[in-house]
């Protein structure tokens, strides 16, 4: 499972190992703009931006641009991680800046979805046994032991604060695939994402009534807008099993699932309850 930048770059385009410093000529032809992509050279860029309708111009060279500036990001890193590096062998190119990481991370994921070059990505934006600071937000304590709060209201507003942050690195990615037309819809419309954890109460290991984010609309087949609070003892698989059905697969079941949701128009699964929300 790939978790530096350079790594997520080189699966998602098929880079070989030696291959740096331009992933862009990999990346563009596996973007569908009608034109014939074996014959795309790095000297003919220019004269065939030129060349084209303006749309598809000014198309393509946005994306030109959104590819470059993840290019020199992940050299940076790399530049970073050269500089900086203990004794020990450390995985390359990670950026330093926790947020860094994540947002690069995310970028990367857009323009692999963008360019069709992956379909599906998981990325764990923080480990459950990881006792990391997030200074950025003021809270110095390691989230691990902030988790098993106790209730106790320092630690407990601490959590929020980490919470918030991390939601917020989420919204950051949601907007890049909301950012990129795609016909009538977004790229985000286009998709499913999921953003939640495997705890619904980290202070007492509880893995009921998880909070789960779906964003997006499959294509337009989920209505978003909504919080829906589901009955007890549903399985998470459910939900997996529905966002199966979405992609064209055919399966009678998923792990423990016992059913499916239809999230299209006002249809509810049994048993839950509905309000309408504006996240």
């Amino acid at each position: 499972m790939p978790r530096s930048p350079p790594e997520v770059a080189d699966r998602a385009w098929q880079l070989p190992k030696d291959f740096r410093g331009n992933f862009l000529w990999v990346a563009v032809k596996r973007v569908d703009l009608g034109i014939q992509h074996q014959t795309w050279t790095p000297p003919t860029r220019r004269n065939s931006v030129r060349n084209w309708a303006k749309p598809t111009a000014a198309r393509l060279t946005n994306f030109f641009t959104c590819v470059r500036e993840l290019e020199v990001r992940i050299e940076q890193a790399a530049k970073e991680d050269e500089q900086k590096r203990p004794d020990f062998e450390a995985p390359r190119g990670i950026p330093r800046d926790f947020q860094e990481h994540v947002r690069l991370m995310y970028d990367l994921m857009v323009v692999a979805f963008r360019t069709d070059s992956m379909r599906i990505a998981t990325f764990m934006v923080g480990n459950a046994g990881s006792n990391r600071a997030y200074r950025m937000v003021e809270v110095n304590s390691g989230w691990h032991s902030i988790s098993h709060h106790r209730n106790e209201d320092g630690k407990v507003r601490d959590l929020q604060k980490i919470d918030q942050y991390l939601v917020e690195q989420f919204g950051y990615f949601l907007e890049k695939l909301r950012s990129v037309n795609e016909g009538d819809r977004t790229l985000l419309d286009n998709s499913m994402i999921v953003y939640g954890s495997g705890l619904g109460d980290g202070n007492r290991h509880n893995h009921a009534d998880l909070p789960v984010v779906l964003a997006g609309r499959g294509g337009g087949t989920i209505k978003t807008g909504r919080h829906i609070k589901m009955s007890d003892e549903t399985p998470l698989n459910n939900l997996l099993v529905s966002m199966i059905d979405r992609v064209g697969a055919k399966v009678d079941s998923f792990g423990d699932s016992t059913g499916r949701h239809n999230f299209a128009e006002d249809q509810t699964p049994s048993g839950s309850s509905v309000a309408s929300s504006s996240l």
